[in-house]
């Protein structure tokens, strides 16, 4: 996801569909392999007779995050129109918010990764 975020960020007013839905192919794609061991992580923490419980409401959690992620990024891209809807100041509202969610991710990437390095410090 961050190399799709990261290519987004370089995209043009004339630059070709098929790039751009090559880019969120990628993006989902991503989205994908970071989804499943998440929910199977999540679902390990669980007792086995509760699991079918519980990947209901993973499911619906994962849905409410979905459905307030897209209405964050709906209410920074509309902030950052500043003047008019032409192509060049809706590509640079687009721009700003995809460097704001680029930035976002490396936050989470290294916030994850300091959590795997402390749990394996205190597992030693």
């Amino acid at each position: 996801m961050t190399i799709s975020m990261l290519l987004l960020s370089f995209i043009g007013v004339n630059t070709d569909t098929t790039w751009v839905g090559l880019i969120f192919f990628i993006w989902g794609l991503g989205t994908a392999l970071a989804t499943v061991p998440a929910m199977t992580a999540g679902l390990t923490t669980v007792a086995p007779d509760q699991i079918p419980d519980s990947a209901p409401i993973l499911n619906m959690l994962q849905r409410i995050g979905a459905s307030l992620g897209t209405a964050l990024i709906t209410l920074l891209y509309t902030k950052n129109l500043t003047s008019g809807l032409d192509q060049v100041h809706t590509l640079v509202a687009f721009k700003n918010v995809v460097w704001l969610l680029l930035g976002s991710i490396l936050i989470l990437l290294i916030s994850s990764l300091i959590l795997v390095l402390r749990e394996n410090k205190n597992s030693r």
